[in-house]
């Protein structure tokens, strides 16, 4: 049976859905249940995106859900918590089993879960007066449970739990700021790379197998030999470090092979690395003649040190009683209000007037789907590039692929100028409040990038500190 595509999976099919490629299962949770599962519905991936895979492996788990509503059922007086921890090992085991032993079925599922969840019919009544921990103890000398899953090698591929891990950041629930699409499609990739190496040098393709030396030596031979860069390297260490974290969370993993891993970073000479525009620069990007959407954004980048990408995602209505309200941004600090400068105000007036609030500022470009990789403001970024080297403004060092100059340096400009505005005396705010409208984190400031921190600067102080940025004759 080849795959399936299209809305008709959801009619042919109950209870399959896909999301994100793969399918799910998904179940309504009785209702005289739903308070002591503590869930409406029930849903987990079937790790395929094959429709011949995921139908027995859908109907695998809901004989397991079924099993457990029947014992939640006859097992009321262990109480809300302890069956939603029932609930929590036995989708966990359930999982790990199919991924293994997809043909086996319902039938061996059953015992795959956890002691508590078997209770006999003979012996439950005698769980009140024994009272749950000692209840649960007696069960397990006399039912016991099987090996834990991270015991049971062969049936933990790592990337057994990839999706449930990226769904959780996703929809930041294991941080406090969902992660953006590209960077969850990087972190499945890279997780993705580490399995494939596995494979190719006869490791065994499992988490309890992925040990300390295992770790070193896909280190050494994925980034060390092939010469890349230490601050790619560390970034894809790093993402397979918190996928470990999150299977030790899960029971899968016992440790983590990954803590206290990277490269190191060569220091960057300071003639190498990004730097603001010069004045002469300044002057000829101005007097150029980009499109309208480039020339606008380059204006707000130069009097707000916003980022591309936060000036993109602006709506009509986030630009109201003049201020700025950033709320989608790289950082949490970066969510903030900016005042709009007094050289931006006919340029906000023009783009906003008449004009629902739930449109783009800039819109002109267009949006990416929901889950895309790409952001609005890919295109400028390319366009930015040519437009700049068109007007001379170029700064490649020695054999170096990147130019020391980008977008970036409108950030790095406002920051240079709002400096030596305090330096000539302007006053009404103070270096914390650059960083302030920059939506720099208070984290990076205890590091050492800042001078001292007192909280978030006030609306006036933060106007002030915008309006001391100004575009002159000379730059024009």
């Amino acid at each position: 049976m080849g795959r399936f595509m299209g809305r008709s999976a959801t009619i042919s099919y109950p209870n399959l859905r896909r999301k994100h490629r793969n399918w799910h299962v998904r179940k309504a949770v009785p209702t005289d249940l739903r308070d002591v599962i503590g869930k409406n519905f029930l849903e987990a991936t079937l790790g395929t995106d094959a429709l011949d895979v995921a139908i027995p492996r859908r109907n695998a788990q809901l004989a397991a859900w079924e099993q457990m509503f029947e014992d939640a059922r006859r097992q009321q007086l262990l109480g809300a918590a302890e069956l939603n921890r029932i609930r929590q090992k036995a989708e966990l085991r359930a999982w790990g089993y199919l991924q293994g032993n997809p043909e086996h079925g319902a039938g061996n599922l059953r015992r795959m879960e956890d002691a508590a969840s078997r209770f006999p019919q003979g012996d439950r009544e005698q769980a009140t007066g024994m009272g749950v921990t000692s209840a649960l103890a007696r069960f397990e000398r006399n039912y016991p449970a099987p090996a834990p899953l991270e015991e049971k090698a062969s049936e933990i591929p790592v990337e057994t739990l990839v999706e449930k891990w990226l769904n959780a950041n996703r929809k930041g629930r294991r941080r406090s700021k969902p992660l953006k699409p590209k960077t969850v499609s990087e972190r499945h990739s890279t997780v993705r790379k580490f399995a494939y190496w596995l494979k190719s040098r006869g490791i065994e393709d499992s988490v309890h197998a992925v040990t300390k030396s295992v770790a070193n030596r896909f280190i050494e031979e994925a980034y060390e030999a092939t010469d890349s860069h230490p601050r790619t390297a560390n970034k894809q260490i790093r993402s397979l470090s918190s996928y470990w974290r999150y299977l030790i969370q899960q029971e899968v993993a016992k440790n983590n092979p990954w803590e206290d891993q990277s490269l190191e970073e060569p220091v960057v000479p300071e003639s190498e690395r990004k730097r603001p525009f010069t004045d002469d620069e300044i002057r000829r990007l101005f007097a150029g003649d980009p499109d309208q959407p480039l020339a606008d954004v380059m204006r707000i980048a130069f009097f707000t040190g916003m980022r591309i990408n936060e000036i993109c995602e602006l709506k009509v209505g986030d630009c109201a009683n003049g201020l700025f309200r950033i709320t989608d941004s790289k950082t949490n600090a970066g969510l903030r209000e900016v005042p709009i400068h007094s050289g931006l105000e006919k340029l906000v007036a023009a783009r906003t007037a008449g004009r629902d609030g739930k449109a783009y500022l800039i819109n002109e470009l267009k949006t990416p789907a929901d889950g895309a990789s790409v952001k609005r403001s890919n295109p400028l970024v390319k366009k930015f590039k040519t437009f700049r080297e068109s007007v001379g403004v170029d700064d490649v060092v020695g054999n170096s692929r990147v130019s020391r100059v980008t977008f970036h340096s409108f950030r790095n400009t406002f920051a240079h100028r709002a400096e030596d505005a305090l330096g000539q005396g302007v006053s009404g705010f103070t270096w914390d409040t650059i960083q302030d409208v920059m939506g720099h984190s208070r984290t990076a400031r205890q590091a050492g990038l800042t001078k001292g921190y007192a909280g978030p600067s006030g609306l006036d102080a933060r106007r002030m500190c915008v309006e001391a940025v100004r575009l002159s004759d000379a730059d024009i």
